[in-house]
């Protein structure tokens, strides 16, 4: 709470030490306070509790506060394969790209197997942040009650949950316009970070056992050669009806499909 200059640059620091280069983990990061854009909306600032007045002194002001261009180096360096940055502040939507929510959204499965760094932000450059936010606790809503989840899929997305927050937040603070968006670096902006709706399951690796009379079949699973029945297939993500087969070849005359 209230963190000076150093208490903010080392709150960040220890948690990407902490749990950044882990490939598996998935990271949230949430700050709420002031924030600040300079250079026609080029340069983003977080402000801790002693940064000066900029009107008295910039200089100062510069060296207190953490600029978003260090926060989006972190972003390039950490290893973790999902990282999503919600700022109940005011920032210049320059650092990221845009992103609309796709007309039919990509499957979760696919969207958690590829990398992503997103960004969340309260409102854009200049509008001020009332002292009683809308912003964050719109955000519980969308996530604790699936107000977020658009296409009532189970789960809520890191660009439903942006497109949610920009419709939703305006309606009770007008003068804030959310922006959401994700890293411009083309590696880094093909996935999509995932929120589970409470009371829903996620998706796991299941497996598949396979048996036939008679035995021996071949087994393909997704044009894959997997092996012959009877068999357990294990770390199944996902398997669509029509594209798996099992081939019984036991004589040249006697082929079948199960």
């Amino acid at each position: 709470m209230n963190p000076n200059a150093k208490e903010m640059e080392t709150a960040f620091k220890e948690f990407i030490d902490a749990y950044g280069y882990e490939f598996t983990n998935r990271l949230l990061f949430f700050y709420s306070g002031h924030g600040y854009t300079l250079d026609d909306g080029d340069r983003g600032f977080l402000v801790p509790a002693d940064a000066p007045d900029r009107r008295v002194n910039l200089l100062d002001f510069k060296r207190k506060s953490l600029d978003m261009n260090l926060i989006l180096a972190w972003c390039r360096g950490i290893d973790a394969h999902h990282a999503l940055f919600l700022f109940d502040s005011c920032f210049s939507g320059v650092i990221f790209k845009q992103k609309a929510l796709p007309a039919k959204p990509p499957q979760i499965t696919k969207l958690t197997a590829r990398p992503v760094r997103q960004f969340i932000m309260a409102g854009s450059a200049g509008e001020p942040v009332p002292a009683k936010s809308t912003f964050t606790p719109a955000f519980v809503d969308a996530i604790e009650h699936g107000l977020g989840d658009l296409d009532k899929d189970g789960y809520v997305s890191g660009t439903e949950l942006g497109l949610y927050l920009q419709a939703i937040v305006p309606q009770y603070s007008p003068n804030q316009t959310p922006q959401y968006g994700k890293i411009t670096d083309y590696n880094l902006s093909c996935g999509d970070f995932i929120f589970k709706v409470a009371g829903g399951e996620l998706l796991q690796p299941g497996s598949i056992r396979v048996s036939s009379q008679p035995s021996g079949a071949k087994i393909l699973l997704n044009n894959s050669f997997k092996g012959h029945v009877p068999i357990d297939i294990k770390g199944v993500a996902q398997v669509s009806m029509g594209f798996w087969a099992a081939w019984m070849d036991i004589s040249p005359r006697k082929r079948g499909c199960v």
